[in-house]
């Protein structure tokens, strides 16, 4: 059980573009901790002599932090213990070493979205302008988000891809 538990934490500590460097399987990275990644470089064009008038775009915050300490608090406590009963192997003290330095990465930032989650929203915002501009034109804009500080963190960052 424990070995699952680190070979998890191993995957998802990965780097979506190591697939050799980890034991983790073809591309099952973390389902909803999957960086975004654009996939359709255009879009099918309006039929001729018409414009797009309206988008009623729907997403998520970008990539984030953990919303808060939990099981990386718990995995560093059992590899501190096993530690102190000299109980881990080579690998074992590299994932202790590897845990802490990801707890240092995260502490203050739970539940913000990081500098990924701000190129993906701006990099959404920026596809928007430029494949329809149209749109944007004098329209206006409602955007509505939630409380959470990654929403609003992903709206701003969207805005500033958008050019507002």
């Amino acid at each position: 059980m424990i070995l699952r538990v680190f070979t998890f934490m191993l995957c998802s500590l990965a780097s979506p573009g190591r697939k050799d460097s980890l034991p983790c399987r073809g591309n099952a990275y973390l389902g909803t901790k999957t960086l975004y990644r654009p996939q359709q470089p255009t879009h099918t064009p309006p039929p001729p002599g018409y414009l797009p008038v309206f988008i009623n775009y729907v997403g998520r915050h970008g990539a984030r932090f953990l919303t808060g300490e939990g099981a990386d608090a718990a995995i560093l406590k059992i590899l501190s213990m096993a530690a102190k009963e000299d109980a881990l192997t080579a690998m074992g003290h590299r994932l202790k070493d590897s845990m802490t330095i990801f707890i240092a990465m995260e502490k203050n930032n739970y539940g913000n979205i990081t500098a990924k989650g701000m190129q993906e929203q701006a990099g959404i915002g920026e596809r928007m302008r430029k494949e329809y501009p149209s749109v944007f034109r004098g329209n206006g804009l409602t955007i509505v988000t939630t409380e959470a500080v990654r929403t609003r963190q992903s709206e701003a960052a969207f805005l500033k891809g958008l050019g507002s």
